[in-house]
């Protein structure tokens, strides 16, 4: 077996053993963090893991890999009482009334649970605002007899603390932590700060975003492209706007949470099938690794938007390698104004946008503390590439 990084392997390892100690994986997006619970289960007599998704997009996609590596898998439902080797669940299955957490302790009294799995696992940091019912009762994982595995591509050296604090580990159950720098060297970042006027925001980032389409973020065939926004309203205005304008020779499908089943699953696979752009939440833009992804371009951001999220979501046109270009379109505020109500995350954030100078050293001091600029061998950033000339609104 090929291994892409010294640190998959040793995870591996561990993880095939078993070993009691919780381990806190932080590998780059694309270096194979789904194969340290895809191999075990796979093995025989393997005992039952469970993996934890905060996604709704993550869930379908780690579904579709163990099924096409032929797993007997299933996606967790209360009337789920018998083991299957590879269980997945939602985030939100940790509050039903004899939902997962009597499931794992049913199995952890029958000494049949091996693993459970959080992907994503910055997510009791980043998402804690909105989603804190569920992700509270993650600190009920440590109570089971298995190896508790977290796993994620982001997760900066200063916020590991809080990090551990929050997931109820204490010092006595000797977490082990494995780590690589999180940084993409084959993407190139861009930001397009647009002045504050009268209006929406959707109004005041439209028309530099029909230009960035039509004029620069060009897709070759079969290549793909999201377009992430922070509210579904957002992107039907969007899409009406790309329809209006003829930014597009065709008007770009919409994925949410908010689809049915069905409907997010068919809009998912025809982008897959055909490729070009999509207009998506956050949510297509974490943890899934999709073919020929080039581009991501955010569509501003909220004030508890956040470096560590905004690293997942671009990581995405990096996953596989190639060199790929993330643009944000925000609307430009006085960063002096806005000092008092940012966190550690979103000062991070508002700094990697108003940057004077290389926008990688300003990612990697946050992510690995390692203030790296762009160097020979790296995609440049728009401080760092002498050949970029905007053309369309100065950055």
């Amino acid at each position: 077996m090929d291994f892409h990084s010294i640190q998959q392997r040793d995870c591996l390892v561990r993880v095939v053993q078993a070993d009691p100690e919780p381990l806190l994986v932080i590998l780059p997006t694309g270096d194979g963090k789904s194969l340290l619970f895809l191999v075990p289960a796979s093995l025989p007599g393997a005992r039952i893991t469970v993996v934890i998704v905060p996604y709704v997009g993550l869930k379908d996609d780690l579904v579709a890999k163990a099924q096409a590596a032929s797993l007997h898998s299933a996606v967790f439902t209360t009337s789920l009482q018998e083991p299957v080797p590879l269980i997945f669940a939602s985030t939100e299955h940790m509050l039903e009334n004899g939902g997962l957490l009597h499931y794992l302790r049913l199995m952890s009294e029958r000494g049949q649970l091996e693993h459970i799995v959080i992907d994503a696992c910055h997510v009791v940091l980043t998402d804690m605002s909105y989603r804190a019912a569920p992700l509270q009762r993650f600190k009920r994982l440590v109570e089971f007899k298995c190896q508790l595995l977290l796993l994620t591509a982001t997760l900066p050296l200063t916020e590991e603390p809080q990090f551990v604090n929050t997931m109820g580990l204490t010092s006595e159950m000797r977490l082990q932590t494995m780590r690589c720098a999180t940084g993409w060297p084959n993407l190139h970042c861009r930001v397009l700060g647009i002045p504050r006027a009268v209006g929406r925001n959707c109004d005041i980032l439209g028309p530099p975003l029909m230009n960035l389409l039509r004029e620069r973020a060009i897709l070759a065939l079969g290549e793909r492209g999201i377009i992430l926004c922070l509210f579904v309203h957002d992107l039907e205005v969007y899409q009406s706007m790309i329809h209006r304008n003829g930014a597009l020779c065709y008007q770009p499908q919409i994925y949410h949470s908010k689809l049915g089943e069905s409907l997010r699953s068919n809009t998912l696979a025809k982008w897959l099938d055909i490729g070009g752009w999509i207009l998506a939440t956050k949510g297509l833009g974490v943890g899934i690794d999709v073919p020929k992804l080039r581009m991501v371009i955010h569509m501003s951001f909220g004030q508890q938007d956040t470096l560590m999220e905004y690293s997942q979501q671009v990581g995405r046109a990096a996953w596989d390698g190639i060199s790929g270009f993330c643009y944000c379109l925000h609307v430009h505020e006085d960063p002096e104004s806005m000092s008092t109500a940012l966190t550690p995350g979103s000062e991070a954030l508002s700094n990697y946008l108003y940057a004077t100078a290389c926008r990688r050293q300003t990612l990697g001091a946050y992510l690995d503390s390692e203030a790296a600029i762009c160097g020979a061998g790296d995609s440049p950033c728009d401080f760092c590439d002498d050949t970029l000339s905007w053309g369309l609104t100065p950055p």
